[in-house]
């Protein structure tokens, strides 16, 4: 074949320059390879496959050579990888990496590779494709993901405390539990040991259990901690020793504060003469019941809470004081029973609940249920108080709140308006995603926004698109140098975004430019829109001012979660606004 290369000359044909021995031996080499390896010629039709390559296929080596690439790959495919194929041609090298759907249906990711075969004279006479299935690394990339999103959710939302330990004690990694435990932040304990955390007097013993955990034994064992603010806090570990690669790098924990359950079991233990000081200086209502929820004792924090005398309620039953909602098909003094004994939940959690005063009137109350085991038996003592006061300044924040969220509401429609009239038009600020303009039906390019390099790209493929429906010089000029501003914008603030262009059969170009940064702060619109030069990143530009001066139409959603820009651009200029008032 004429336009065929040397190499692939010799390769495919026997020739008085090569030896059948060669051929077979570079046929074998090809053919051991797992890459896929196609040799095409300029007029896209394959010369020369390996057997990785006819086995991707499905069709044997003579059927394939001679055969358009079209008409092996399929409309699909082959509609795919085009762009790549018409760079090799240009006589550039071009990869790819994506997903595609072969003739015989089935869904690969795939990365691609097109090397020109550029005679000296320049003339392209060919490409070579190297192709590998990634579908199954790809697949093996998902799953560690999800999995390693898993276990970070296990880890950060747990209820207790989380944290590792390198062998010398210094934190590895803490969650959010173990923030609050310790009341220092995850940096601050990086910067620690845990040593410097631990009681003095229990410092020795908390040390044997970590050093036990390190040489592979699990241990479960009390200890106290010191908090941030200098409050002590008993905390129930288990700690199991940390493996990697079959070596031991440190140790696993799990802490439990157990300060409230410790206090109780301190206070039952003390004699009736303690107890009853306790009970006569507490702030919160403390009453004590058996399993059945007898009351056994009532302090003057719930006398004079409740209106009752301490006499006029022991023996009652606690349901008497508080309201209990039932469930379907169970009386409501089993159900209140089960309550007490913990069968639906209430015991060991704080709640909200209504109580009921002597005479009847209900109040809310914060409960909270600890059980003890008491020589053989178990008791419950329940820590309440009024929280009245608490409801109404709630109600009162929230009222606060509502009318700051109104406020900031019609400030922004305030904005919004001010904005529209001072631009004439031009900049529309959006409050939703439906607000935003219908795309148009062509999308052209989609370009990704990392470095100052990306923009080039994006100005070179709004510019195609004025150009295609016959923009004049100064409208498509005009146009990429507000792309230019709205993507130095994603770039600079936000730290990347993407762009894309759209465009229609004879009238307009519209581009998105959208970014997840933080957004523009609203005091900050009427600067950053309206001042000719204004920024927050210390750069140099007209920012939004300019772009208002080169295009027709700007649309702007902006938020904490991100900032959405699209520029619309008319091939004919539209009349100015005062024109159009007095028509």
């Amino acid at each position: 074949m004429s336009n065929e290369p040397d190499e692939i000359a010799q390769y495919s044909h026997v020739g008085a320059d090569a030896s059948s021995d060669s051929t077979a031996a570079l046929r074998f080499a090809a053919d051991a390879l797992p890459v896929l390896i196609a040799y095409v010629d300029s007029a896209m039709r394959y010369q020369f496959n390996n057997r990785a390559y006819t086995t991707w296929i499905g069709r044997p080596h003579h059927e394939l050579t001679g055969r358009h690439m079209l008409e092996v790959l399929g409309p699909q495919v082959f509609e795919a990888v085009k762009p790549n194929i018409e760079e090799a041609l240009a006589g550039a090298s071009s990869t790819y990496e994506r997903e595609l759907t072969w003739p015989d249906g089935q869904t690969r990711f795939t990365r691609g590779s097109y090397v020109p075969n550029v005679a000296p004279d320049g003339q392209v006479l060919g490409f070579a494709i190297m192709a590998l299935d990634l579908t199954d690394h790809r697949r093996t990339e998902v799953h560690l993901a999800e999995s390693q999103q898993r276990f970070k959710s296990l880890f950060d939302y747990h209820p207790d405390a989380i944290y590792s330990l390198d062998l010398s004690g210094r934190f590895l990694s803490a969650n959010t539990a173990c923030e609050n435990l310790t009341g220092y932040d995850a940096d601050e304990l990086m910067e620690r040991s845990c040593t410097s955390l631990i009681a003095p007097e229990d410092l020795e013993r908390t040390l044997a259990h970590f050093h036990a955990a390190t040489e592979g034994q699990a241990q479960h064992y009390e200890t106290v901690i010191i908090h941030k603010l200098g409050v002590r806090v008993a905390i129930y570990v288990t700690n199991v020793p940390l493996v990697v690669n079959g070596a031991v790098i440190g140790v696993y924990g799990i802490a439990e504060d157990i300060s409230d359950r410790k206090a109780t079991e301190q206070a039952l233990k003390q004699s009736e003469t303690r107890k009853a000081a306790i009970l006569d200086v507490a702030i919160d209502c403390i009453i004590t019941m058996d399993a059945e929820g007898t009351i056994l004792e009532f302090n003057p924090a719930a006398e004079q809470t409740f209106g009752y005398l301490r006499e006029d309620v022991l023996g009652r039953s606690m349901p008497e004081l508080i309201v209990i909602p039932t469930r379907d098909g169970e009386s409501e003094k089993d159900f209140q029973s089960s309550l007490v004994a913990g069968a639906s939940g209430i015991v060991g959690r704080r709640l909200e609940m209504t109580g009921l005063r002597r005479g009847g009137a209900e109040f809310p109350i914060e409960i909270a249920i600890i059980p003890v085991a008491v020589q053989g038996e178990t008791i419950f003592t329940a820590y309440l108080r009024d929280i009245s006061r608490s409801k109404i300044a709630e109600a009162a924040e929230n009222r606060l709140r509502r009318e700051i969220e109104a406020g900031e509401l019609r400030q922004r429609a305030f904005l919004r308006e001010i904005l529209a009239s001072v631009t004439e038009g031009k900049l529309r600020l959006l409050d939703s995603l439906d607000e935003l303009p219908e795309r148009l039906p062509r999308m052209l390019e989609t370009v990704p926004l990392v470095a100052s390099s990306d923009m080039r790209l994006l100005r070179n493929a709004a510019k195609s698109a004025a150009l295609e429906i016959e923009f004049s010089d100064l409208r498509w000029q005009n146009l990429i140098t507000a792309v230019s501003e709205a993507a130095m914008n994603a770039i600079v603030h936000a730290g990347g975004g993407v762009g894309k262009v759209f465009g229609d059969t004879a009238d307009k170009v519209q581009v998105w430019i959208e970014d997840e940064g933080a957004g523009i702060l609203m005091e900050n619109l009427p600067k950053a829109t309206l001042e000719r030069g204004w920024t927050t990143a210390g750069s140099l530009g007209h920012g939004f001012w300019l772009m208002l001066q080169t295009v027709d139409r700007m649309y702007l959603l902006t938020g904490p979660t991100g900032t959405t820009i699209v520029l619309e651009q008319d091939r004919i200029p539209p009349p100015p606004a005062w024109a159009m008032d007095a028509m």
